[in-house]
């Protein structure tokens, strides 16, 4: 039994910091994707996922990326928030992009544009609500 025990609390620990890779966009400071008080753990990086409309959305900030920005995945509007994500400079997602039916992208730039690169297929995707001038560019690692 204790055998049992310790081979539970070891899963928990290693579990743990998996779990908390992750931050969620509050949007009480401003609209600023690079502001650390916008986020409950931080601004995303290329090893924390962006979370965009769940419950910890409670300000009135919708985000905003204008520098180049990074997330190992991206997740918005897959709660009840509606959530624009509005980018005007690029941003490099490494993982999966999730979108749900409250989520939309703005690129926002007139001088670039916005390409997307998935490495699963597009139709695989229930939803995908596009504002202005953005590019899907689908490809698969072989």
């Amino acid at each position: 039994m204790k055998s049992h025990l310790k081979w539970l609390l070891i899963g928990m620990m290693l579990a743990a910091p998996m779990a908390m890779a992750q931050t969620s966009w509050k949007g009480t400071s401003s609209t600023t994707w690079g502001t650390f008080a916008n986020w409950t753990a931080g601004v995303p990086t290329a090893s924390l996922d962006a979370i965009i409309g769940d419950a910890n959305f409670t300000g009135a900030n919708q985000p905003n990326s204008s520098s180049t920005s990074v997330c190992r995945s991206l997740t918005l509007g897959t709660g009840t928030k509606v959530s624009t994500l509005t980018i005007s400079r690029g941003m490099t997602v490494s993982g999966n992009v999730t979108i749900g039916a409250n989520g939309q992208i703005s690129h926002t730039s007139k001088s670039t544009s916005l390409v997307i690169s998935l490495d699963q297929s597009f139709w695989e995707l229930d939803e995908f609500r596009v504002l202005r001038g953005l590019q899907l560019k689908e490809y698969r690692d072989l």
